[in-house]
């Protein structure tokens, strides 16, 4: 005989309370009604998708870094977040094309 085992939702899931400045708790909210998202899902997918996108990131002194870096830096923090993942996308598979 097979027994399964199902976790409940209280198993997965942590519940904490999150202070949210009221335009982005705005912005998130046309984002998940355009989505048909609820805003946990909205919150949940974009958090998942930034800790893919940066990880763990070093803290780096900014007159540490090249006139390059800074530019770069510069136009990165302009960029949507599906602009960052393009971007992710062709530099993995440019330094993968480099290294073959």
């Amino acid at each position: 005989m097979c027994h399964l085992t199902f976790m409940s939702d209280d198993d997965r899931y942590r519940r904490f309370n999150l202070r949210i400045p009221k335009d982005v708790f705005a912005a998130l909210q046309v984002v998940a009604d355009a989505h048909s998202h609820s805003m946990n899902a909205e919150i949940i997918q974009r958090l998942e998708q930034s800790l893919q996108i940066g990880g763990l990131m070093p803290t780096v002194k900014s007159d540490e870094l090249t006139p390059e870096e800074s530019l770069m830096m510069r136009i990165w923090r302009e960029m949507t977040h599906d602009q960052k993942l393009a971007m992710m996308a062709f530099l993995r598979s440019f330094l993968s094309m480099s290294s073959s």
